[in-house]
């Protein structure tokens, strides 16, 4: 073998021995790449987490600052189609509006003295604050009574944030003033 031959198999098993690191380097490059990527997949669903759970401590403390109203209702007699219903907001941030609907067995709502029956599909009242009262008058069919009518509360926060809730009370669940046989 003269010195040609032997330097070009030196360069070739050289050549061959870089050519096995490049190899390596790329796999391992690889492997790291995939790591990182399942690492950032990871990162991403801690983050998902954390941001749902902060919604959810969000919504909780949002619904602890809405209304709570309670409601009462005036007395009626046996021949009664409708029934005035006091609303008092016992707590909760103040609010813009409040929009009352009755739904179930009732021909609709009016606001206390108004002249027309009520057959309006809701009432709304404005700048509802803490301990404030305000009346509807639900009409119903007098072979239903009140019983099978529910009003909702459509709230709107007063202020910058405007939050909304909805409230619900039975008219069969709240207490009455007085019944007139």
């Amino acid at each position: 073998m003269d010195a040609s031959t032997a330097v070009a198999l030196v360069a070739a098993a050289i050549a061959l021995i870089a050519m096995g690191v490049a190899i390596w380097q790329g796999v391992s490059a690889s492997q790291s790449a995939a790591a990182s990527k399942e690492q950032a997949g990871s990162s991403r669903r801690a983050a998902d987490v954390a941001e749902s759970q902060l919604a959810s401590l969000q919504r909780g403390e949002d619904e602890a600052a809405g209304p709570r109203f309670e409601g009462l209702l005036d007395a009626m007699n046996d021949q009664s189609t409708e029934v005035e219903v006091t609303m008092t907001m016992l707590s909760g941030t103040p609010m813009k509006a409040v929009t009352v609907t009755a739904v179930g067995a009732t021909s609709g709502v009016a606001h206390p003295g108004s002249p027309l029956p009520p057959a309006a599909p809701s009432v709304s009242w404005e700048n509802v604050q803490e301990a404030d009262r305000r009346g509807v008058v639900v009409g119903f069919d007098a072979h239903n009574q009140p019983a099978r009518i529910t009003l909702h509360l459509d709230c709107v926060e007063s202020g910058g944030r405007e939050r909304h809730w909805r409230r619900s009370c039975r008219l069969a669940d709240m207490p009455e003033l007085g019944r007139i046989n």
